[in-house]
């Protein structure tokens, strides 16, 4: 992981992206999906609600900040987006919100 940063600290660009937008609509809705569809999945074994969370939250999360880092590094790539991680937090949140 801290290879990972290291690597987008020496080869990112931060995308100059709107606040709002269809991007940002997406990037809610799959969270919201990938962190329902995990705690489903999981409550469904059993699991306890703490780790529930913590994996359902921690798979979502990642797959954003993955999603955001192939967008830095890819050569013409949009960028970093503070911003889409940002609604890929909201998306976590509401399915937790909606659904504890």
């Amino acid at each position: 992981m801290i290879r990972l940063f290291l690597v987008l600290g020496l080869a990112w660009h931060l995308a100059r992206d709107p606040w709002i937008g269809r991007d940002k609509a997406q990037h809610l809705a799959l969270s919201f999906i990938v962190t329902s569809a995990a705690d489903y999945t999981l409550a469904r074994q059993g699991k306890p609600l703490a780790y529930r969370q913590r994996v359902s939250l921690g798979l979502s999360f990642s797959l954003g900040l993955l999603k955001e880092a192939h967008d830095a590094l890819r050569p013409g790539g949009s960028g970093f987006s503070p911003k889409d991680l940002l609604a890929d937090a909201i998306g976590c949140a509401l399915a937790w919100a909606l659904y504890p």
